[in-house]
């Protein structure tokens, strides 16, 4: 994962620097699939994907942390199965 220091970047871990890259990349392509369309007002879908968006930069620890507890209780949840 990369971090920061000052305005200088340390990464630890090339390749799952490159899978977060690539992963990151495929979000954004899906966020402006669905932000763009015909002219007139924006469906709820992109409105939410706006919101997320500016939720998300504004808060990125906290929305790492959602994903990842939504993500063990889905796992949770399938493996009862």
């Amino acid at each position: 994962m990369t971090t920061q220091n000052g305005t200088t970047t340390v990464s630890n871990h090339p390749a799952l620097d490159a899978r977060f890259d690539a992963l990151k990349s495929g979000v954004r392509k899906l966020i402006d699939r669905v932000m763009t369309q015909p002219v007139g007002e924006p469906s709820r879908i992109a409105r939410l994907a706006s919101s997320a968006r500016t939720k998300i930069k504004a808060h990125p620890i906290a929305a790492a942390a959602i994903a990842l507890g939504v993500g063990y209780m889905f796992v949770r949840i399938a493996r009862r199965r």
